[in-house]
């Protein structure tokens, strides 16, 4: 009988005693690492017990305690593994031993008899519980996968292609789904998207603003200045509905949203294009957001010659107080001479408003036109940049002499300044009427309403009215200033045309109820409509209005138009004055 027969007599008469290394047996460990053993076991046949080691044992080193746990159930299986052995059979001497001095061997050994070495096993290998999906992904090499096919997260496994554009494998894609957004993870979001939203609400509001502004900006550049002053007021019109939006009726005049410092600059630039450094530099000085000690170069040169133009006219004013309260009110020659010398004796004036001066004294002391208009002939001579000083009052000097020719000319000098300018058309189709030439009078009224603004239109149909009534059509006119009226209720020129239309045709008491709509809800009432009411007033006796009419006059240091004046004394006719030479008052 061999060896293994007389174990298993043992075993059937005698309980195996209890010893240290039988625990090993008791409960298979899961993961069993040989290691400090030095010796090498010896290589027999092992019992039919032990043809199949358990799938994964970790032998501990042997200094380390064992403990001992009751595990019947290794027991079992150890018997059921035997061939041809009763059910119940137990296994004796056997142990599991790893030497006590540590040997390199590391391989398990069975006490008592003959064995076959376990294999070495380690954690990596023997884990035989790994998921699919990490058999799966680790199939393919990296290095064979492309790397626009890459997972975009782990950068270890190929993406899902399966979805177009996906970029995640699908280990990642479960790892992301199981992951918890943390509380500061959630305020964080939340901080984010309001953050992103106030930010959006001031962008459009920008774009909201800035549209308006980059079109005035492209414009100018078209040298359609009334336009881009135009495009200018609509964004003003939009910062203020957006902070009345936000503040409601805004009584504590919070702003919250504004067009910004450079488009004041634009602003005034534009404005100096159109009327010169005296009106660009006043509103300089009066836009409390300006710093006129940072102002650009070219903002800075406007300013000064602002201040070089008014310490001028300063200069000029207190050389005549002098000379009044000296000899008396000075003469027309005796101020012109005092402005040579003035410009002889300093270098630190204004020369160019010294010569508009000696025009603006002729025409208030009542020089003849030709005497004024040689004053303005003189100035644009020698200074003809400054159009912005003489070009206007020459025009008129040029229309009120009948010298229509000189008008076309200023009128295209203006234009090329500025396209929109109603007024330089205006009196260019008027001076091609009394020139006969109706075919350029067509050619420029369809440029007129070719190039005129949204808010110009009104002047534009009520010009297009004068022409109807200097024609003699006046109920057509009429019916031009009515659908002008109702569309435009407090357009003046409308009214205007209208009521010289109606003492036209004989209706002076229709006339003065149309002009006193427009004085009464005028803001501010023009020269020409204030002389059209005064006429009106006279034929119809009111005096009242007479007297207020002379009172603003006054106060303005002017006074009735010639023509006005002889209208009302009754040396002229209301045809002679709108039918006749300018068709109008002034």
């Amino acid at each position: 009988m061999d060896d293994f027969e007389k174990n298993n007599e043992l075993e059937n008469e005698a309980e195996i005693p209890e010893t240290e290394g039988s625990a090993a047996f008791d409960e298979p460990a899961e993961e069993v690492t040989a290691e400090s053993a030095d010796t090498e076991a010896p290589e027999t046949e092992a019992p039919a017990a032990f043809d199949e080691p358990a799938e994964e044992v970790i032998a501990e080193s042997a200094d380390t305690e064992t403990q001992e746990e009751e595990a019947p159930a290794a027991d079992e299986e150890t018997a059921e593994e035997t061939d041809g052995d009763d059910a119940g059979a137990e296994t004796t001497d056997t142990e599991v031993t790893g030497t006590e001095d540590g040997q390199d061997d590391g391989e398990p050994m069975l006490e008592g008899g003959d064995l076959q070495p376990c294999e070495d096993i380690t954690d990596e290998s023997s884990d035989e519980d790994g998921s699919e999906d990490q058999i799966e992904d680790t199939e393919e090499n990296i290095e064979d996968i492309p790397e626009e096919e890459l997972c975009k997260r782990c950068f270890a496994r190929r993406r899902d292609t399966s979805v177009e554009g996906f970029e995640y494998c699908s280990v990642c894609v479960d790892e992301m789904a199981e992951t918890k957004l943390s509380f500061g993870a959630f305020f964080y979001i939340v901080l984010s998207t309001a953050v992103f939203m106030i930010a959006a609400v001031f962008m459009l509001a920008g774009i909201y603003v800035a549209q308006p502004v980059a079109k005035a900006q492209i414009v100018a550049g078209q040298h359609r200045m009334t336009q881009a002053m135009e495009q200018l007021d609509v964004a003003d019109e939009r910062v203020e509905k957006l902070n009345s939006r936000v503040f409601g009726q805004n009584k504590n005049n919070i702003i919250l949203f504004e067009t910004g410092t450079n488009t004041e600059y634009r602003y005034i630039r534009f404005l100096n294009v159109l009327t010169g450094p005296p009106s660009a530099g006043e509103t300089i000085e009066k836009t409390e957001t300006i710093n006129i000690e940072k102002l650009p170069k070219d903002l800075k040169a406007i300013h000064d010659e602002y201040r070089l133009f008014e310490d001028t006219y300063d200069l000029v004013s207190n050389e005549f107080q002098s000379i009044y309260e000296t000899t008396g009110e000075p003469d027309f020659d005796t101020m012109i001479a005092k402005i040579d010398q003035i410009a002889q004796e300093n270098d630190n004036v204004h020369k160019p408003a010294l010569e508009y001066i000696k025009y603006y004294l002729a025409k208030n002391s009542g020089a003849p036109e030709d005497v004024q208009q040689s004053y303005l002939e003189q100035l644009e001579k020698k200074y003809p940049d400054c159009v912005w000083l003489y070009l206007n009052p020459l025009l008129n000097l040029y229309f009120d002499a009948g010298n229509y020719n000189k008008v076309i000319g200023c009128c295209d000098k203006i234009l090329k300044i500025n396209v929109n300018d109603v007024s330089a058309m205006t009196y260019k189709a008027r001076a091609y009427y009394n020139l006969d030439k109706q075919d350029k009078v067509d050619e420029t009224v369809k440029l007129l309403e070719k190039n005129c603004t949204e808010n110009s239109k009104s002047k534009v149909n009520a010009f297009k009215a004068e022409l109807k009534r200097r024609d003699g059509k006046f109920d057509e006119a009429i019916a031009i200033c009515d659908n002008e009226i109702e569309k435009y209720p407090k357009k003046e020129e409308a009214y205007r045309q209208k009521a010289i239309a109606l003492m036209l045709k004989g209706d002076m008491k229709g006339a003065h109820e149309t002009i006193l709509i427009a004085y009464e809800q005028a803001d501010d009432a023009s020269f020409n409509m204030l002389e059209i009411l005064a006429i009106t007033a006279n034929k119809t006796g009111d005096k009242e209005k007479i007297e207020e009419i002379e009172n603003i006059f006054s106060y303005y240091g002017g006074s009735l138009s010639s023509k006005a004046q002889a209208c009302i004394e009754g040396t002229m006719t209301v045809e002679q004055i709108f039918m006749e030479g300018t068709g109008d008052i002034g």
